[in-house]
């Protein structure tokens, strides 16, 4: 999204990322000018993170009984540098810390309606991942997820 503030940025940062967090950030002259961090969530608390019930439980039917998964929390980069493939620099980085912290199963909020994020389109044409929960009504956000292994080889 375009209209973030580098306050707003930052305040996610330090409110978001803890010690199991991978968090990356690309600069450019001094200038931030893409980040991207997500974090080990247990399933218990996916629910009420994502302030939608069911979830948990639609992650545990698809891949069993997890206990944690990767929450892939946010990616950005700013307009005048995407396409260099900065965001799959950091997503890559990112898996690898998933990989390495043990987590198997990635889960995702993005956007389906109106129109479809360049994320939703990456994450489900790309990479495979599938919808497990939607939010009631005309919000147009879902909740992908996928297994991990093997995702390195789609990017």
């Amino acid at each position: 999204v375009d209209f973030w503030s580098a306050d707003v940025v930052e305040s996610n940062i330090c409110s978001e990322v803890g010690h199991e967090a991978s968090c990356w950030v690309a600069r450019l002259n001094g200038e931030i000018v893409g980040f991207c961090w997500g974090y080990p969530l247990g399933l218990e608390v996916l629910d009420q993170k994502l302030q939608l019930a069911g979830v948990s439980g639609a992650v545990r039917s698809h891949f069993g009984n997890l206990e944690r998964v990767a929450f892939q929390n946010e990616v950005g980069v700013v307009e005048e540098l995407r396409g260099q493939k900065i965001a799959k620099k950091f997503f890559q980085h990112r898996l690898n810390d998933f990989l390495e912290g043990g987590l198997t199963v990635g889960v995702v909020r993005t956007r389906r309606s109106p129109e479809p994020s360049v994320t939703y389109l990456w994450f489900t044409q790309k990479l495979g991942y599938t919808e497990v929960a939607a939010y009631p009504g005309d919000d147009g956000r879902v909740i992908l997820a996928r297994s991990l292994h093997g995702l390195c080889e789609l990017l």
